[in-house]
């Protein structure tokens, strides 16, 4: 009786041209050799996940891509691992875990090939408890997203993607991937701490913000999306490197500090000082941005540069601003070194003429007061002469 390959095959050579017989006594004979092997894994990693399922894990081996990626599954124990890629090395992804002791004992991973032939390593993957979150801050986010989110916890070194997602709160089932989400990677991961972007999400909406930890969904209760800022027209200004500039409007503090918001002129930062609902106090930059970020129009004479305000993602150009130019420069030192000793000399020239005045005036009364005294003088001298006439 004919026997299922590859047991019916010879000790001797494994590969050759695969012959088919038709009834009636046609043959064909194929011009590609077909091989038969054996495959064999011999490792695996990463060697442990969370309870959860989602870790996407590598197998390596020999001969690891005989038959197709259909023909293969792969366990974790009794667990199934979704196949993602196949070749000389496999990758699947992790199921959830159902015992009930974590951490599990090492597991053993198999990797089927059909029904009958197969290959294991053993011990090789351990599940352990899911990632706890404990806090995060802040709580708040605009619409345009990209404030910064701190996550602290613990066992999130077992997480390979971890992801913020934003879905709108009046979807039944918000979690669901058919849902219309908004998504952003974290950046920054440890073990204790996670770090992301907010995403930026769709004006006039309410929102519920998840964080999706391999397989892992849990909410951030109590996050809140809230509307841009608004800022009012900023009148064009003449600045020098030690200008305070102050920039208005509402909402500010909403979901932003001092410390996250970014103000340029052209491509020059400017310390922000201080930041209130309504209004940004902060301080010039220390040099003159560079002439490639001027904005030219055509309605002005000066160079104007723009100045911006960037809360996360968000970026407004609340108006412009300029530098003295060049040759005004002189002028401001020219005007000063003119009009300080003109004033200085008709200072002086009051003060010489006032003192001159006065001495004038005692003089005149000095002459005045003689001219009374030899009047009255005289006066005398007369009527003694003409008493002594009589």
């Amino acid at each position: 009786p004919k026997r299922t390959p590859p047991t019916d095959l010879p000790l001797g050579n494994t590969d050759g041209q695969v012959e088919i017989e038709l009834k009636g006594g046609g043959k064909g004979t194929s011009k590609v050799l077909f091989t038969y092997r054996d495959p064999r894994a011999t490792s695996v990693h990463p060697s442990k996940g969370p309870a959860a399922g989602g870790t996407v894990i590598t197998i390596q081996g020999d001969f690891l891509d005989t038959a197709t990626k259909d023909d293969v599954r792969v366990s974790v124990g009794t667990v199934p691992c979704e196949v993602l890629s196949f070749g000389e090395g496999i990758t699947c992804r992790t199921g959830r875990y159902q015992g009930s002791k974590v951490p599990s004992e090492p597991l053993t991973v198999t990797v089927w090939y059909g029904k009958s032939t197969s290959t294991n390593v053993s011990a090789a993957f351990q599940y352990f408890d899911n990632p706890k979150i404990a806090d995060y801050k802040p709580k708040s986010s605009f619409f345009c997203g990209g404030r910064r989110i701190v996550v602290f916890g613990s066992g999130f070194e077992l997480i390979q993607s971890a992801m913020m997602k934003v879905v709108s709160s009046s979807d039944e089932d918000s979690i669901k991937a058919t849902s219309l989400e908004f998504v952003e990677t974290a950046f920054n991961k440890n073990d204790t701490v996670l770090e992301f972007d907010s995403p930026p999400v769709s004006d006039g909406e309410s929102f519920r913000t998840f964080l999706q930890l391999d397989n892992m969904m849990e909410e951030l209760k109590g996050f809140d999306y809230l509307s841009n800022p608004h800022f009012d027209n900023f009148s064009h200004t003449v600045i020098t490197d030690s200008s305070i500039i102050i920039v208005t409007g509402r909402g500010f503090s909403k979901a932003m500090s001092a410390k996250e918001a970014e103000v340029f002129v052209g491509d020059a930062s400017c310390q922000v000082n201080t930041l209130q609902d309504d209004k940004l106090i902060l301080y010039a930059p220390a040099s003159k941005p560079s002439a490639r970020s001027k904005r030219h129009r055509r309605d002005a004479t000066d160079d104007l540069l723009e100045l911006m305000v960037k809360f996360g993602h968000g970026r407004w150009v609340v108006g412009l601003v300029s530098y003295p130019k060049k040759d005004d420069i002189p002028l401001l030192i020219i005007i000063p070194a003119v009009i300080l000793p003109m004033l200085l000399f008709i200072m002086i020239s009051i003060y010489c003429y006032r003192r001159k005045s006065r001495q004038a005036e005692r003089e005149y009364e000095k002459v005045k007061h003689q001219l009374e005294s030899l009047e009255e003088s005289v006066r005398d001298r007369c009527k003694k002469e003409f008493t002594d006439l009589m």
